[in-house]
Order: structure tokens, then C-alpha cells, then sequence
């Protein structure tokens, strides 16, 4: 697991361009769901869950998500805005959705990456 989180923890959260100072940080990660949360399908996917303990909103269109160190841009986070110390929860399925729930275009392998 500590693997695991190292991993997303370098590859997550990557800038489109650089951003000094922002409040945004991995919050917990679940990649092993199996009772905890279900996405819209009914389905028990793995997510990754954002906190924003700044003391402004933020933007978090120049941010993305990624499993791969080749890819590290693999999924951009939508245009959407986190309030301050506010919580987001995104489903890591593969779905590649940005509607009702946001789900990346990856899975988190609970093995390691």
C-alpha cells in the first residue's frame, strides 16, 4: 500500500502550468473498494479523494490525475472550482466521465502500479 500511495502521490496532481502555493492535497486513496463507496452505476470503484485546505476557492482545470510516469497528464481534472476546505471525490474506474461524478480513464491496481 505505502507503494502504492508513493506512486500516485509523485503522479497525481500535476500542472499544467505551474502553480505556487495552492492548498490542494491527497486527502485518501481507496484502491480496493469493496464496500465502502458506490459510483452512479451501483458499482464499487476505487477513488482518490482532494481537499482544499486553502482559504480560497481554486481552480482545478490546470490540474490531472495519472497511474503512469510516461503519461503524467493521462486524465485533466474538468473545469471545476473546490471550495475552500472542501472535499472531492473522484472515482479512479476507467469510466472517463465529467458529469454527474467525475471518474478517471484509469484503475488503481491495489498491487502497485
Amino acid at each position: 500500500m505505502k507503494k502504492i500511495i508513493g506512486q500516485i502521490a509523485i503522479l497525481l496532481l500535476m500542472f499544467v502550468t505551474a502553480i505556487n502555493g495552492q492548498g490542494i492535497v491527497i486527502n485518501e486513496i481507496m484502491s480496493n473498494n469493496e464496500t465502502t463507496i458506490t459510483d452512479e452505476d451501483g458499482e464499487y470503484s476505487d477513488w482518490i479523494e482532494l481537499f482544499n485546505y486553502a482559504d480560497e476557492a481554486i481552480n482545478l482545470s490546470d490540474y490531472s490525475l495519472s497511474d503512469d510516469s510516461e503519461n503524467k497528464s493521462k486524465w485533466s481534472l474538468p473545469d471545476i472550482v473546490l471550495d475552500s476546505k472542501s472535499y472531492l471525490l473522484i472515482f479512479a474506474s476507467s469510466k472517463d466521465r465529467s458529469s454527474e461524478e467525475l471518474h478517471t480513464n484509469f484503475k488503481i491496481s491495489s498491487s502497485g502500479e
